[in-house]
């Protein structure tokens, strides 16, 4: 077991594995940054824990919607085994720790990891999660900015189509 500090400077015992990650994707590092996933990460994550995309026409796509974004993993308990342990990342970042991890009953096939997401994650933060620009986040009035007429977001650079309030 590795350790990290939390919000109060006290240390917190975490798996090996996670350290590192936690390290990366740290809210002090960027303010692109999400404190609630780093929070969740550190309190319930796992070793091996991704993101992944729920595939159009799987047996959850009418209930979540093709697309939708789950934070965990594959839970091969037993040969065979198709079910996912993990949560919903909007669960995560915005209810932070509250957001409980449960097993969701053969979802593993209907679910595609997003390649390459921590990497992503950790360069442009929750632009890897929203690269459309269209999710509201909270701290959205620090996200863009206007130069020469054009709107940038400050999180990963790109430009932007303006918005409408």
């Amino acid at each position: 077991m590795a350790s990290t500090k939390n919000r109060n400077g006290s240390k917190i015992s975490v798996p090996a594995g996670i350290a590192e990650l936690l390290s990366a994707i740290s809210p002090r590092r960027s303010p692109a940054l999400s404190a609630n996933l780093h929070r969740w990460m550190r309190s319930h994550g796992r070793e091996g824990d991704s993101v992944y995309r729920l595939e159009a026409g799987g047996k959850l796509a009418r209930i979540y919607g093709a697309g939708t974004l789950f934070l965990g993993q594959p839970y091969p308990v037993y040969a065979g085994d198709t079910d996912f342990s993990g949560v919903l990342l909007m669960a995560v970042l915005c209810n932070g720790t509250s957001a409980t991890r449960v097993c969701l009953a053969g979802l593993s096939p209907s679910l595609v990891e997003v390649a390459g997401f921590w990497d992503r994650y950790k360069t442009v933060g929750r632009c890897a999660i929203d690269e459309n620009h269209s999710i509201g986040f909270r701290d959205d009035a620090h996200r863009f900015e206007v130069k020469d007429g054009q709107q940038i977001c400050t999180w990963c650079a790109e430009l932007v189509p303006t918005r409408s309030s």
